[in-house]
């Protein structure tokens, strides 16, 4: 099989760590087919170090893995005002938002968001809005009406030339995922996070790629998986510091345009594929 095999996410594994997959004869099904895409093929690209060296445990020789993160949107994601056409439309003046955007699935165990928000309830200058769709929307908005949570609001996903404006609307941006599944998947949002100049607060363990990310990127706060309690100070914490949160914006955008351009990856890609042509005759 003389080609290469692009992992964006190992959903066997998550699926196994999140018990999705129930099945032991369907699951060892699937794990020999994995095994036989990935020994056969002349490359394993993947987006993430812990992704790399989780499909090295696989079996695939080291040499034969690369690392091909995902590129941030650099041109049309941009830091901008806060205060925009958008944050208006959703309701919101001076409050502090806090974002959440993206699939809202099983995996990212969203329903911590729901517990910080009814820890900080009375705060009415923190608004958490949740934005996109998946298949625990509707039970997450179920859970904030029967929680009486006023300070959480659900919208639709928004179309392609509105998303800058959301991205730059909000104040604080999370990246939740829950413990079993921190090294499995690595957030394609978080790239544009970084891009539009926004601190963001991951639920990650700090030896895991979200929490060198944002070790390195110093854009961000990291909490413990699947704690309330932490997640809720930390987000306190930024609400009230408008200074830290402008520097980590800062610090976001540096990130993202030393690491995530665009043109960058692509020459990576470039150099592997001409590579592996060479390699191949």
């Amino acid at each position: 099989m003389e080609h290469p095999f692009h992992v964006q996410d190992l959903q066997l594994d998550a699926a196994r760590e999140l018990a999705i997959i129930r099945q032991p004869l369907l699951f060892a099904c699937l794990t020999r087919l994995e095994r036989f895409l990935f020994t056969r093929s002349q490359a394993v690209t993947t987006i993430s170090r812990a992704m790399a060296a989780r499909i090295r445990d696989k079996g695939v020789a080291a040499e034969r893995v690369h690392l091909l993160p995902n590129w941030a949107d650099l041109e049309d994601i941009k830091p901008g005002e806060r205060r925009n056409l958008l944050r208006r439309e959703l309701g919101l003046n001076a409050e502090i938002m806090v974002l959440y955007a993206g699939n809202m699935g099983e995996k990212q165990g969203l329903e911590v968001i729901l517990d910080a928000a009814a820890i900080t309830r009375y705060n009415q200058g923190i608004r958490y809005v949740f934005v996109g769709e998946g298949a625990a929307r509707k039970r997450l908005m179920d859970l904030a009406q029967r929680l009486g949570l006023e300070t959480v609001s659900f919208f639709p996903l928004q179309s392609r030339d509105r998303f800058p404006l959301l991205l730059n609307a909000a104040d604080i941006h999370l990246v939740v995922q829950k413990q079993k599944a921190s090294d499995l998947v690595m957030p394609s949002k978080l790239g544009n996070i970084l891009a539009a100049g926004r601190p963001f607060i991951a639920t990650a363990r700090p030896e895991t790629e979200l929490g060198r990310v944002t070790t390195e990127s110093q854009a961000g706060l990291l909490t413990p998986p699947e704690d309330a309690g932490a997640l809720a100070q930390a987000i306190v914490h930024l609400a009230q510091d408008e200074d830290a949160r402008k520097k980590m914006g800062l610090k976001a955008r540096q990130f993202a345009e030393a690491w995530l351009g665009r043109d960058k990856i692509m020459a990576e890609w470039e150099r592997l594929l001409y590579g592996l042509v060479n390699q191949a005759r």
